[in-house]
């Protein structure tokens, strides 16, 4: 079971989903709204998994990816990235950017509870 779990999701009824879920089981889950909250959080205590709706910003998130990483350093930190199913070259973008999983967001709402549990 994953220990805390930060995302970046703009969407507030997909977030408000994803919140539901996390505190269904348990699971403490913090949804920033931006880039640089996002990395601010990161660095302040590193969290076991970082969730980012790639379609946060389609320019920007593959680099999100890689400060998060940075951010973490040197511990290993696991990010899953979702984005729309039509946007192979995001999805991509994302895996070469050092995303742990990159999933459409179909598959990512299908799986939710396994993905906070952190089986995935």
């Amino acid at each position: 079971m994953a220990d805390r779990i930060l995302t970046l999701i703009p969407d507030m009824f997909f977030a408000a989903k994803v919140e539901e879920t996390a505190k269904h089981l348990g699971i403490p889950l913090v949804t920033l709204l931006s880039e640089a909250s996002l990395i601010m959080e990161v660095k302040r205590e590193s969290p076991s998994i970082v969730i980012i709706d790639l379609n946060f910003d389609v320019n920007r998130s593959p680099e999100v990816i890689k400060t998060v990483k940075e951010a973490c350093s040197p511990h290993p930190i696991r990010v899953l990235a979702f984005f729309s199913h039509v946007q192979e070259d995001l999805a991509d973008s994302a895996r070469r950017a050092g995303a742990f999983v990159v999933v459409p967001r179909s598959y990512f709402s299908k799986h939710l509870l396994e993905i906070l549990q952190g089986n995935f």
